[in-house]
């Protein structure tokens, strides 16, 4: 798998508009994700974004996954295919005819939150 690695300018870009919600965040997220990657009519799965590095998800983990979820689908134009292997393992590709993969983590740092997504192809 490749992993596909965005700019140092989309930090700065993310700092620069300092989202005021979930949703704001996840609709800039998608938004940078379709300017980098052309995902029109490809199938992408979602993989459970989970808290540090443990295999652990959460109601917010959750509730943003479908955040970005419904912004990707709205910008890109993308299917999208739920992970649903019980055994947790991320080597999907190829079936369903996913092209794409997303996963990642967060960490809450003080009174913030840090996300770490990342696309795979």
């Amino acid at each position: 798998m490749n992993q596909i690695k965005f700019p140092n300018t989309l930090l700065d870009i993310q700092h620069q508009s300092d989202p005021k919600n979930l949703d704001q965040t996840a609709a800039g997220i998608a938004y940078w994700l379709s300017r980098q990657v052309n995902l029109k009519g490809e199938t992408v799965q979602f993989l459970p974004v989970t808290y540090r590095d443990t295999r652990i998800s959460s109601n917010f983990a959750r509730y943003f996954n479908q955040l970005l979820r419904d912004q990707l689908l709205h910008i890109s134009q993308c299917r999208i295919v739920d992970f649903n292997r019980p055994d947790g393992l991320s080597d999907s590709l190829g079936a369903n005819n996913v092209r794409f993969v997303v996963e990642g983590s967060y960490w809450d740092i003080g009174d913030k939150i840090k996300l770490n997504l990342v696309i795979k192809q």
